[in-house]
C-alpha cells in the first residue's frame, strides 16, 4: 500500500468526544512495511465531551390571559335593567429569573360585575362589584370582595 512512497505517511488524527488521539505509524523505507502502531494522547487531561458553548443570559416569560364577558340590556315599559359580567384570568411564569421568589408562577383571576336599574329614565340605581384573587396571598386571604352602590334621584321641587 505504501510501496511507492519514499516518506512515511505523516499522521492520522481522529476526533473522539473526550480527547484527540494521534496515530503515528513508523515507516521502514527499506522494507516498505509498517513495523508497529502506537497511540499518543495529545490532550489527556484537557479533553471535554462537549463543544465550548456559553449559554449567556436567558429571560423567558410565558403569559396566558383569558377574558370572558357577557352583558344584558332590556327595557320593560318604564323600567330599564342592564347588567354585565367580566371574568379574567392571568398566569405568568418567569424562567431563569435569578431567584426562587421571582421564578414562582404568578396567577390571578377575578370576576367583575355591574347591574343597573332605572325607572322612568329619572331614577337610577347601580351596583358594581369586583371579586378578585391572587395566589401570592395566604390561602385564606387570596380573594377579596369589593362592592360599590350608587343611587341617583332627581331633584324634587
Amino acid at each position: 500500500m505504501y510501496e511507492d512512497l519514499s516518506v512515511p505517511p505523516a499522521m492520522f488524527i481522529r476526533m473522539f468526544p473526550a480527547t484527540i488521539i494521534l496515530i503515528i505509524t513508523p515507516w521502514e523505507p527499506t522494507t516498505s512495511r509498517r513495523t508497529h502502531n502506537s497511540l499518543t494522547l495529545l490532550n489527556p487531561n484537557g479533553g471535554t465531551e462537549y463543544l465550548n458553548y456559553n449559554e449567556g443570559a436567558k429571560d423567558v416569560t410565558t403569559t396566558n390571559y383569558m377574558e370572558a364577558a357577557m352583558s344584558y340590556n332590556r327595557d320593560f315599559d318604564e323600567h330599564g335593567i342592564s347588567g354585565m359580567l367580566v371574568f379574567t384570568r392571568r398566569t405568568q411564569q418567569n424562567s431563569n429569573a435569578g431567584d426562587l421568589q421571582k421564578s414562582l408562577p404568578y396567577k390571578n383571576q377575578g370576576l367583575s360585575g355591574r347591574f343597573t336599574y332605572s325607572y322612568d329614565k329619572r331614577y337610577f340605581a347601580e351596583f358594581n362589584f369586583g371579586y378578585n384573587g391572587s395566589e401570592r396571598f395566604a390561602e385564606n386571604e387570596r380573594y377579596g370582595f369589593f362592592p360599590f352602590f350608587r343611587c341617583r334621584l332627581p331633584d324634587v321641587k
